[in-house]
């Protein structure tokens, strides 16, 4: 195929791809960036088209495996804000542990870690606090987690982890 033909066929099929897309549920500015990669792709494979009439049903099935790649790959991408929200969970959870169990279990050092970060201050607050840096002071905490949780496992609650 011809760089001529190719031209002519994009000409054609490009507006059409997009209205596939668009026909397969995506939004238009998806459907026209995945059309814009399937065009390119077949541009760069377009010695392995053995048919030149099947041009643009090739290229919509290109594009389909796109759309369906990045489908898949914002499924694996999480927004900042859900990360936040998380963390947030986690906190109230925190929260809703017995504060005795942390008091009985956990070292003196580590029990005012976790009352710290149980009352909402950041781990760079508490590191500024206690002269140490914020990997520090993140360890530790994890570490604090970590007997609570072995604790409660140990004595059979499930309502600590």
């Amino acid at each position: 195929m011809t760089s001529q033909d190719f031209e002519t066929a994009y000409g054609l099929g490009y507006p059409r791809t997009v209205a596939f897309l668009r026909s397969r549920g995506l939004e238009r500015e998806n459907a026209i960036e995945v059309a814009q990669g399937a065009w390119v792709r077949g541009w760069e494979k377009r010695a392995q088209l053995r048919d030149q009439t099947m041009l643009i049903t090739w290229i919509n099935r290109i594009a389909v495996n796109l759309s369906i790649a990045n489908f898949r790959k914002g499924c694996r991408e999480i927004p900042l804000s859900e990360i936040h929200m998380r963390r947030a969970i986690t906190n109230q959870h925190m929260e809703a542990m017995e504060l005795a169990l942390l008091l009985k279990v956990c070292r003196p050092c580590d029990r005012t870690l976790l009352e710290e970060f149980i009352s909402g201050a950041s781990i760079r607050e508490i590191a500024a606090k206690k002269n140490a840096s914020p990997t520090a002071i993140r360890i530790r905490l994890v570490r604090a987690r970590r007997v609570v949780r072995d604790y409660c496992s140990s004595v059979g609650r499930t309502r600590c982890k």
